[in-house]
């Protein structure tokens, strides 16, 4: 199965691959939204921004999930998320079934 980042470029990649910046601005997003402090997430949203970092920022999100939730290595995990999204997929399409494991 061909997946969506099949096909990106190395270029591509970098421009989501996080800094250490990014990643000090992500934490301090997730900060704020853990603490309901909107001017944490506004200051770390703005400075993404202003610096050029908007993709950064969200490859740090991910990469701070991915380690969180150890997608990295441990693939019940990895399962266990893609039958999440597919449980959401299905009630945002209004079918009520999970999709075959493979059309995830």
């Amino acid at each position: 199965m061909n997946n969506p980042g099949d096909d990106w470029t190395d270029e591509q990649l970098d421009r989501l691959t996080p800094d250490e910046t990014s990643i000090r601005l992500a934490k301090t997003f997730v900060l704020g939204w853990a603490t309901g402090d909107r001017q944490l997430m506004n200051t770390a949203i703005a400075e993404a921004f202003n610096t050029g970092r908007p993709l950064k920022f969200l490859g740090a999100h991910a990469e701070w999930i991915s380690q969180g939730l150890n997608l990295r290595d441990d693939q019940a995990a990895i399962d266990a998320v893609r039958e999440e999204i597919a449980r959401h997929l299905a009630n945002e399409n209004g079918c009520g079934t999970t999709p075959p494991k493979g059309d995830q």
